[in-house]
């Protein structure tokens, strides 16, 4: 019989502390014939979903957009990729997964044709689709008024829903009001697009929306961009345009709300995050140099936007901020917190190593072509610039949504490339041909965290065996970062299976000792050492057997009796019970006792033993029943036939005598009639002779008993 044992753990990360990663592991480029702008990207399970712009022209300079979406297994290996829209310009904005696996996009469209059916209503539409993983259209539906709508970014809610959000200059249709200008318009829809809230947000100037997050209190919160303080704005008016901080709650009323920046344009980015305690880092744009934005290094500069960093408290004020850049352009992405609270910030570069940027990929014959990279930046706690990176080649490298954090030292990245003809250095490469925007998807990673060994595996390190019986073990290791392979030494203990974290060891009934389980890790980035050990002491199980000795005593004439057990495997600790307790006084040594009868009792005696095995577990004979009588009464005599015990043996044989009052012997010989031992008797009425030295094999006894003789064959094992 199998029996399956699991033990659970908490899964911790491989590592614990943040890293700056580097290295481009893994890299392809997906060249369609057509410029291709990246957008954003999102991974399920089994795949991942990269949603950029398609650009076409029909030769004189009349260009079309459409919406392309490229799916990959994780490993970056295309799997299909398709075009979605009409005869009008379609533009992306997002795409999101369900708890399905299901795929949902948002963009802007001016189509009423082609894939949209639901309609247009004037000017551009918010248009968003749902399609399952082959990429068929499940359903599609326009949003929005008679004017123009930009956007359509979504957010998957916890209970299911979708928030999706954007600009928009109309006030009919979906749309009920308008406060002068471009206003932000939220609406959550049901998983079949349908409407079940919305609200609009704004002033009687231009205010606008490229981030949103779902707070832990179940409400929401942006950093967007308001173009005055009237309206629904509310908040120290900066100049030009202003960082909105905007927190709602779970029906989209507002909690509190700020605005920040400087006497520029300001605008809140694409990246927001809420943090542990509470507060939100921010990755916004900013070209001023005055008010709340710090650290711009070239103020003079005209119109330059630089990164724009601010890290505020649950309520809106800024506990630091950090503007980065150089002395060209800069556009924001993602941020995000690592472990050890430092940042990881997201963006593109135009900057020619000056200022914050170094390592920029620009074109040597022509150092003012206007070329980007796309740029990771490291921050301390405090907002302090730790480490940066840039990612491209000589050509126009951007980075909009794309970025996908695995792990403090991993990321998924999907971004635009673009590389001169003659280009021959940067990071760019996977099958790059293009002399046009394509789709370019990357790993990165901090390969030197990936080779370092694993943590000791998890598991039970002490075993007693009954049978065949599986145990499961377990690692500390981040599934989606590493593959596994396991070693159990030695190899005939168990039979060891194990897949990615998680192994089992179907143990061997027969072994027993130590056994050692270990692992090693791999990535694209290497293999580790092996693991420290795990030690398993593994032990066979003792089954307590059944007592042997008399089933039925006389006690007037047997006083004392002996009993012993066979156990194949001497136990540590063997213990003997004798119910009722007052039939007898019981002596016992291991796997041999002696009992003291209680003359006056007469009646039904369970005499059973129990082993302690060497990981701590007690076992339970079988119960063995003695009748006990008293057999004599007044003038009585007592007659009594020799019987012996147990045979075959083992360690010992009884030899239980009839009533003897004279002396006499035990002689037991092999069957070449050698003597093997002559025991002397006396007036004893049982006879206890240890055998466990003697040679396996058939013996004899013979006994003379007065005018009796008696003899028999006993066989030792």
């Amino acid at each position: 019989m199998k029996k399956i044992y699991i033990m659970l753990f908490l899964f911790i990360g491989l590592f614990s502390f943040a890293q700056f990663p580097k290295d481009i592991v893994n890299q392809h480029c997906y060249d369609s014939g057509w410029p291709d702008v990246t957008e954003d990207m999102v991974e399920t399970k089994n795949a991942i979903y990269i949603l950029g712009d398609r650009i076409t022209d029909d030769g004189n300079q009349n260009y079309d957009h459409d919406i392309v979406i490229t799916k990959t297994n994780h490993v970056g290996e295309l799997i299909w990729q398709k075009i979605f829209g009409g005869s009008c310009g379609d533009i992306p904005a997002s795409i999101i997964t369900d708890s399905l696996g299901m795929i949902y996009f948002g963009c802007m469209t001016c189509s009423n044709d082609g894939d949209i059916q639901s309609g247009n209503m004037g000017g551009h539409d918010f248009w968003i689709v749902k399609i399952d993983t082959s990429g068929q259209i499940i359903w599609e539906q326009t949003y929005g008024g008679s004017r123009d709508d930009y956007g359509a970014y979504l957010i998957y809610l916890e209970n299911g829903n979708i928030l999706a959000y954007g600009a928009t200059f109309s006030s009919d249709h979906d749309v009920n009001i308008n406060y002068g200008f471009l206003d932000i318009w939220l609406w959550e829809i049901n998983p079949q697009g349908e409407i079940i809230n919305s609200r609009v947000f704004g002033s009687t100037q231009p205010d606008n929306i490229f981030s949103l997050i779902q707070t832990k209190d179940g409400g929401f919160f942006t950093a967007a961009r308001a173009g005055w303080n009237d309206g629904m704005v509310n908040g120290n008016h900066q100049g030009g345009n202003d960082v909105w901080l905007l927190k709602l709650d779970a029906d989209l009323n507002i909690e509190w709300q700020d605005l920040v920046g400087g006497s520029k344009y300001d605008a809140g980015g694409l990246g927001v995050t809420e943090l542990e305690d509470g507060g939100y880092i921010i990755n916004g744009i900013t070209q001023s140099s005055d008010g709340d934005v710090h650290g711009n290094d070239f103020p003079d500069v005209p119109d330059q936007d630089d990164i724009w960093v601010v890290r505020i408290d649950s309520m809106g004020n800024i506990l630091w901020d950090i503007a980065l850049g150089g002395d060209e352009w800069e556009s924001e992405s993602k941020v995000f917190q690592n472990q050890d609270g430092s940042f990881t910030v997201f963006g593109s570069t135009k900057s020619m190593n000056n200022g914050d940027v170094g390592g920029h990929h620009y074109f040597t014959q022509d150092p003012h072509f206007p070329n980007d990279d796309i740029w990771m930046v490291q921050l301390s706690e405090n907002g302090e610039l730790i480490d940066q990176r840039c990612f491209g080649n000589t050509g126009r490298d951007r980075l909009r949504r794309g970025v996908i954090k695995k792990s403090d030292s991993h990321y998924l990245i999907a971004g635009t490339a673009w590389s001169l003809p003659d280009d021959t250095i940067g990071d760019v490469h996977g099958g790059y041909e293009s002399d046009s925007y394509d789709i370019w998807y990357f790993e990165i990673k901090d390969c030197t965290q990936d080779t370092l060994a694993p943590l000791k595996p998890l598991g039970t390190d002490s075993i007693c065996l009954y049978s065949e019986e599986i145990y499961f073990y377990y690692s500390q290791i981040n599934t989606e970062e590493y593959t596994t392979q396991w070693q159990l030494n030695p190899e005939n203990a168990g039979t060891l299976n194990y897949q990615q974290d998680t192994a089992t060891i179907i143990w061997n009934p027969e072994f027993e000792g130590q056994a050692n389980l270990f692992l090693n890790t791999s990535t694209n980035c290497g293999t580790s050492p092996y693991s420290d050990t795990l030690e398993i002491q593994v032990f066979q199980t003792i089954l307590s057997q059944a007592p042997a000795g008399p089933d039925t005593i006389c006690t007037v004439n047997n006083q004392k009796s002996y009993f012993i057990i066979n156990n194949p495997i001497e136990p540590p600790l063997v213990s003997w019970y004798i119910e009722p307790e007052t039939a007898g006084i019981i002596t016992s040594h291991q796997d041999t006792a002696t009992i003291t009868w209680n003359i006056s009792y007469e009646g039904e005696v369970e005499l059973k033993t129990s082993v302690t095995n060497n990981c701590g577990n007690v076992e339970y004979s079988p119960i063995k029943t003695v009748q006990l009588k008293t057999c004599l009464g007044v003038g009585e005599q007592s007659y009594r036939r020799l019987k012996v015990y147990p045979n075959p043996a083992k360690k010992y044989i009884i030899f239980e005598l009839p009533q003897n009052s004279k002396e006499s012997s035990l002689i037991i010989s092999d069957i070449y009639g050698k003597t093997i031992a002559n025991l002397s008797i006396n007036d004893e009425v049982q006879i206890h002779w240890n055998c466990q030295n003697i040679t396996s094999g058939v013996y004899f006894y013979h006994i003379v008993l007065g005018d009796k003789n008696y003899s028999g064959k006993i066989l030792i094992e």
